[in-house]
């Protein structure tokens, strides 16, 4: 028994854990050295969720309070700001620089916006101007170590791309700190 103190990850089993015929690894991204701890969790809650965070403009065309919120995030640019916007909200007007399903039925394989909320971040690879780079970054087989052949800039760190920063799994509160309802 620890008596209620934090575990060192010594103390624990965290890594190659067997259940059955296979085995897991708790873990948590240690941004200061660009890998993985072993031990850890993230809160979800400290992540950007994409369905009260994506971008959209009001009637009048201008954005609203959460895009500085995604323009925040690396390598992010207007135009995918827009798309993740418009690929959640229910109407068929596409925002500046942004795709509804008039673009999308376009494509090769065409389908429509969804028009609904993101179930998970990786469906974002549906979105107008997201690349498999962009979202994930060099770590394709999402592992949490540079491996051969992954590091795409030559410069021996381990980007994770935009998956590391979004969530769909948190909940916000129906009121502002402040008190009152939304």
């Amino acid at each position: 028994s620890l008596g209620g103190a934090v575990p060192f990850d010594t103390d624990m089993p965290c890594e190659g854990v067997e259940v059955g015929a296979g085995a897991f690894w708790i873990i948590r991204p240690d941004f200061e050295d660009d890998r993985y701890q072993l031990y850890g969790v993230v809160d979800e809650a400290s992540k950007l969720n994409l369905n009260t965070a994506s971008a959209s403009t009001t009637m009048s065309g201008t954005a609203t309070a959460t895009a500085p919120l995604l323009a925040n995030l690396p390598n992010m640019t207007a135009e995918v700001a827009a798309a993740m916007g418009d690929w959640r909200d229910t109407n068929d007007s596409a925002n500046l620089g942004g795709a509804e399903s008039d673009y999308y039925l376009t494509l090769n394989d065409a389908y429509y916006a969804k028009n609904a909320p993101f179930e998970t971040v990786e469906e974002l690879l549906l979105d107008k101007d997201m690349t498999p780079e962009l979202l994930l970054g060099e770590d394709r087989n999402r592992n949490g170590v540079l491996d051969e052949g992954e590091d795409t800039n030559g410069d021996g760190k381990l980007d994770r791309g935009l998956a590391a920063f979004l969530t769909v799994y948190s909940t916000e509160a129906n009121a502002p700190s402040a008190s009152g309802a939304r």
